[in-house]
């Protein structure tokens, strides 16, 4: 992730976060300033400037710079959690009922959690990485239905494999 604002002094201000690593480095006007810690970075001829940084991409992140804090990233909404947590619910719980996988065949419990889990996921991570926030809400969307549908290509080939 990668987010520039405008200080009060009229600095620009660069947050850089590793996708892999969170790896967190900050640039005043596009030049790297000196890491002293994992969350603080000083700045100036006489690294006289603090510079703090609060939080994670879930929770929001917020620098603290010279006693003034400046948003980087807002919070995460609760509509984006649900958007992660209903696919692995429901095939945890869809695939559990016997009556109904044989109208809808999804792997469930474990495995389907499983499967769910780890492609919903993506869409957690992807939340912020899209700039256009409708843009994506549709991209976690269109990936919660990724991990029915993935459930449902398992549990096919689940069937077909029990019947031969």
């Amino acid at each position: 992730m990668e987010k520039t604002i405008i200080l009060e002094n009229g600095l620009h201000l660069t947050y850089v976060e590793s996708f892999w690593k969170q790896n967190r480095k900050i640039f005043i006007n596009g030049k790297e300033i000196r890491k002293i810690s994992k969350t603080e970075f000083v700045y100036g001829e006489d690294n006289e400037n603090l510079i703090t940084i609060k939080g994670n991409q879930y929770k929001g992140i917020s620098v603290n710079a010279n006693g003034k804090d400046y948003e980087i990233c807002p919070k995460m909404p609760w509509y984006v959690y649900l958007l992660f947590v209903a696919p692995v619910a429901f095939i945890m719980i869809f695939g559990n009922i016997p009556a109904l996988v044989k109208v809808f065949p999804v792997v469930g419990g474990l495995v389907g959690g499983l499967i769910s889990c780890a492609i919903s996921s993506v869409g957690l991570c992807m939340y912020y990485k899209i700039s256009n926030k409708k843009l994506a809400l549709l991209v976690q969307f269109c990936i919660a239905l990724l991990s029915i549908f993935a459930c449902y290509l398992v549990g096919l080939a689940i069937i077909s494999a029990v019947q031969k």
